[in-house]
């Protein structure tokens, strides 16, 4: 890959009644599968103290990409089941300004992208930011076995070999020698250009059926009546000659209600963190790869 010097584009408008003027600074071009680096100002021009009210949504992105995929921050809040928080507004003097962060959108299209920033719910001019990649991995193989290496354990013992072709296996304990559970487990790869982007899907048991990835968000679809116990973990990545990142995933799965703790796992982005542990009987959604060993439940 060609080192592109990065620079930074800028698009404003005034919001709060005229009172504010936001401006969204976003760095070009962001490497596949990295964070798009956005930051907000929130500059006051009016001659008293503005009340810029916050949380989760108030600012945001909506990413459109060549080939029709449009990605918007407030509707990903959404699919991942964020029902609101409390606004905490921030306190800018008059003639001030406050920085204040923006949302995550890990890249995984190819560029250029066209980016339109929300600052307190109102679109801002859109800009354009290019997306660099060190190129493919040599041949399908060596990427299934990047996404592999990229799962923590996850996948060694539920190794598919083509893309697109389901195997059975076993998923163990990221914790070491303990309980493990038969599943069935693929991996599909799509082409960006310079990088790949493999879907993974793990299903426990291995006869769970009707389970598919909905796109953009990486969320799961169910047909109904699933008997229990169940297990669905998605697990985007992008893969490049360098490797496997994680991009987005999501995880659903239900147990039989019983009295034993069953021990969960959430992906940090590079390993599994400290495990957790919730009561047989619970449902449970995670908008990111994790991992509950339901084998443990009745």
């Amino acid at each position: 890959m060609t080192p592109v010097s990065a620079r930074t584009v800028s698009s404003s408008r005034f919001v709060l009644h005229g009172r504010v003027r936001c401006t969204a600074t976003v760095t070009t071009p962001v490497e596949a599968g990295h964070q798009i680096d956005v930051t907000f100002s929130l500059h006051n021009v009016s001659g008293s103290t503005a009340r810029a009210p916050r949380d989760e949504t108030s600012t945001g992105l909506v990413v459109r990409a060549g080939d029709g995929t449009r990605y918007d921050t407030a509707a990903a809040w959404v699919a991942a089941g964020y029902v609101g928080g409390p606004r905490m507004p921030v306190i800018i003097p008059s003639g001030e300004t406050k920085t204040i962060g923006g949302p995550s959108v890990l890249v995984r299209w190819k560029g250029p992208l066209r980016i339109t920033p929300t600052c307190e719910r109102k679109p801002l001019p859109a800009v354009r930011i290019d997306v660099a990649a060190p190129g493919p991995p040599s041949t399908s193989g060596a990427a299934i076995s990047d996404v592999v290496a990229a799962t923590g354990g996850l996948l060694d013992h539920c190794r598919p070999e083509k893309p697109g072709v389901a195997v059975e296996g076993k998923i163990d304990s990221p914790g070491g020698p303990g309980s493990s559970m038969k599943a069935r487990c693929s991996v599909t790869l799509r082409s960006e250009g310079r990088f790949l982007v493999a879907q993974v899907l793990m299903l426990i048991p291995p006869k769970l059926r009707g389970v598919h990835v909905v796109q953009p968000y990486d969320t799961l679809s169910w047909r109904r009546h699933v008997r229990r116990p169940y297990e669905a973990i998605a697990w985007q990545l992008v893969v490049t000659k360098k490797g496997a990142v994680t991009v987005a995933g999501s995880t659903h799965d239900a147990t039989r209600a019983g009295t034993t703790m069953a021990p969960e796992w959430f992906w940090s982005g590079s390993s599994w963190g400290q495990p957790s542990a919730a009561k047989c009987g619970f449902e449970g959604y995670a908008a990111w790869p994790q991992l509950d060993l339901i084998s443990v439940c009745p």
